[in-house]
């Protein structure tokens, strides 16, 4: 006996397969219609994978100059009346700037130094060079403690190397100067490498740089020259303050589309640290 539910079940889904059935039967059709020829499968490959080869020939243009005439001034100057649009000048600024340097000044020089002579005497009175070196040293050697490795004599910057070559091994050096600062410098030994003299040195690097106080002092020249200018022109404060008054060229201004201006230089004023 036949339960009415489920004949009412499977009767519900039966137009629902037909659908499916005709449009996997379609499919089917349109899958075994399809046909690629060799032709057509050599074409598909080629297009994937073949690379073309190009010969180029480059003729120099200096083989030509003798043959072509240098224009003279009113010839220039007819191309130019009747080609002005394309040497339009957009709007343009120039500038007058005064520099203030942010170089170290003498004192920051100074105590550069003397911090490098409070690092030698430290070690001279026995405190661990490589430990000195990973702390105080502006060097990139400074994780290897100061480390530099093993060199010929000559390949370093000339005080560097004379110091180098003149301690004896196991030396610690005073500060020797350099541009790049002080360096205290100890001796590890020598060797001879095919045929040659080779140090081993490590080094703690003391640089001078700019201070708090000279960064200020020159922001404040700059202060007093943009509050000068407005009482006795820029060119007077900047020279009452012993800088250099330096005008840049008038660069060209980018047109915005859809927007006209009018041709004008305009003069401003300014200054920064170089």
């Amino acid at each position: 006996m036949t339960d009415d539910r489920q004949a009412a079940f499977w009767a519900s889904l039966e137009p629902m397969v037909r659908e499916d059935l005709k449009r996997i039967k379609v499919q089917q059709h349109v899958v075994e219609a399809v046909h690629v020829s060799e032709q057509e499968a050599r074409q598909a490959f080629l297009d994937s994978f073949e690379k073309i080869g190009v010969a180029i020939v480059n003729v120099p243009t200096s083989k030509y100059f003798a043959f072509v005439t240098d224009p003279v001034g009113p010839e220039l100057q007819r191309y130019f009346d009747e080609n002005r649009d394309k040497y339009k000048v957009g709007e343009r600024v120039v500038l007058e700037v005064v520099r203030v340097s942010k170089e170290p000044s003498r004192a920051d020089q100074e105590a550069a130094r003397v911090r490098a002579r409070e690092i030698y005497d430290s070690c001279i009175a026995g405190a661990d060079f490589a430990e000195f070196a990973r702390v105080y040293s502006d060097d990139n050697s400074a994780s290897n403690g100061g480390d530099v490795g093993w060199f010929a004599q000559g390949r370093m910057i000339r005080e560097f190397d004379s110091a180098s070559f003149a301690m004896q091994e196991g030396q610690i050096s005073p500060p020797v100067k350099t541009q790049y600062g002080w360096h205290v410098i100890k001796h590890l030994g020598y060797r001879q490498s095919e045929g040659q003299m080779e140090a081993h040195v490590a080094h703690i690097l003391v640089k001078a740089e700019a201070s708090a106080q000279t960064l200020d002092a020159a922001w404040q020249q700059l202060e007093m020259v943009r509050t000068g200018a407005e009482e006795m022109g820029f060119a007077e404060a900047a020279k009452g303050e012993g800088l250099e008054v330096h005008t840049t060229a008038p660069p060209v201004e980018k047109r915005r589309p859809g927007r006209l201006r009018q041709r004008r230089t305009e003069r401003h004023r300014m200054g920064f640290q170089s």
